[in-house]
């Protein structure tokens, strides 16, 4: 049977050959995180790829628009920069792992309408700009990074927001603005806003008397 997940990390001596996995039709993760990939060119993924992990590799993948099953993609241990890789609009997690260069990556993050989970971890966030979020953003995590403003700490206006987590910021967990329902750890700190209880109906038939009456008055 064919392979569903290959482990490649911190590989060393891979011979050119196999970096095809195109014909691998049951392949749906796949790792090359910190491996030896000096002696390839391209790398040749397979349509049903679900999960991939290119730490370190992202030279080899550039533009993944065309892999239209990827859910997951991990990124980082390198500065991306101008040639960063080109995402997916299925994309539903992305992770950065000790990353710079991010301001490509996050400028398509909007892009992206079925992203839900999105991590960066100990990455320079200089000049990333993250106020483009995907609308439907549930899980957001900011660790131990560089150069990260304060306008991230406004998520009010991602209302799919569910859980937050920043952890080492120069901000406090009074800073942040949440949307309704939201949960947020702030270095260690717990904070949330609880979600907006339904007026009751009594309250919303009073409403309509009162402004039925002073029409009336009006009249």
């Amino acid at each position: 049977p064919e392979a569903k997940e290959i482990d490649l990390t911190r590989a060393q001596r891979i011979p050119t050959q196999a970096f095809d996995f195109s014909q691998l039709k049951e392949l749906r993760s796949l790792s090359l995180a910190m491996a030896d990939t000096s002696r390839a060119a391209v790398l040749r993924l397979p349509e049903g790829l679900e999960e991939l992990d290119i730490r370190k590799n992202h030279r080899l993948a550039k533009d993944l628009r065309g892999q239209k099953n990827l859910k997951s993609l991990c990124l980082g241990e390198e500065k991306l920069g101008a040639e960063a890789v080109r995402l997916p609009a299925g994309i539903e997690e992305l992770i950065c792992v000790d990353a710079a260069g991010l301001a490509p990556v996050a400028a398509q993050l909007g892009d992206c309408p079925k992203l839900k989970k999105v991590s960066f971890i100990q990455c320079d966030m200089r000049a990333a700009g993250l106020t483009s979020l995907p609308k439907g953003i549930e899980e957001l995590e900011i660790s131990f990074p560089q150069n990260l403003g304060k306008e991230v700490a406004d998520l009010s206006k991602y209302k799919s927001l569910k859980s937050v987590k920043f952890n080492g910021v120069d901000f406090s967990a009074a800073e942040v603005k949440l949307p309704a329902g939201c949960r947020a750890e702030v270095n260690g700190e717990m904070v949330e806003r609880p979600k907006e209880e339904a007026r009751k109906f009594s309250e919303i038939k009073m409403d309509k008397v009162v402004a039925r009456k002073q029409g009336q008055q009006r009249a």
